[in-house]
This record gives structure tokens, sequence and C-alpha cells, in this order.
């Protein structure tokens, strides 16, 4: 028989720095990517802001991300956590497909007026119907010789 495991809550409010109910609590163990990890009594890794608020408020709403209001990472005061719908989270982040989604102007200026019914991508019409009378010169070009 081994020694009797020690419970997760036990094993967790070691491995966090608080300094108060208003401040960030800074997780101090294992992280990825700045969140902190930790394995719970079923030994699965979870997220510690995620751990935390489980502990102290309930189950998270299903279908939600937590979004750190604080912009902490390591953060896992759940004072601090906004659960969200997954797009408002990457909304909200500073990640590169929300920084893109943000821009309302292509890199020449032009306003996104058009979307792409094929692609669902936002273009500015001034940029697709230049690029199409380019493909339409280099075609006659191609097909009629050099004028």
């Amino acid at each position: 028989m081994g020694r009797p495991k020690t419970p997760g809550a036990d094993r967790f409010w070691p491995k966090v720095s608080r300094a108060g109910d208003a401040a960030c609590w800074l997780w101090q163990a294992s992280t990825c990517n700045g969140y902190g990890q930790f394995r719970d009594d079923n030994s699965r890794m979870v997220k510690a802001h995620t751990y935390a608020y489980r502990l102290l408020v309930g189950e998270p709403p299903a279908g939600t991300h937590p979004d750190h209001l604080c912009k902490t990472p390591a953060c896992v005061n759940p004072r601090h956590l906004e659960w969200v719908a997954p797009a408002t989270n990457n909304a909200r982040s500073d990640s590169p497909s929300s920084l893109n989604a943000k821009k309302t102007v292509c890199k020449r200026g032009h306003p996104f007026d058009w979307i792409d019914p094929k692609r669902g991508w936002r273009q500015c019409l001034t940029c697709v119907r230049q690029a199409d009378a380019a493909r339409k010169r280099r075609y006659h070009r191609e097909k009629h010789g050099r004028h």
C-alpha cells in the first residue's frame, strides 16, 4: 500500500501567491503558454485558473471560456475571470486572428467593403478590381503578344 494521496486543494494553494482579494493571485508552479497548469484529484492536467474557479465558485457555465479581465495568464483569482463565448474571448485577445479581425482597411488603406463569396474573406473592392484588371491585361498580352 502506498501513502495516501494529498487532496488537490491542499496541493494547489501552496503554489499560489495571494496578495489580497482584489489583486492577482499568481500561479507559482508549472505553466503552459503562461497559464498555470495543475494535476487534479483524478491526475488530469487542468488549467490552474479553472481549478481555482471550481474550488471557490463552482462549475463554470457550459460552452464558455474564461477571459482573464486582468490580462495576466498566470492569475488564478476567480474575481478576475469572466466566462464568455469562445468568439468573445478571442475578440478580446491580442492573438493574430483577433488583431486581423479588428482591421477595417486593407494594407493599401482601402476600406474592407466586400466579402469573397467563395472564401468568406473580407476584401476591399478597389484592390479586387485592380487585381482583376491586371490579370486581364496579362492574359491579353500572353494571348495576343506584346502591344
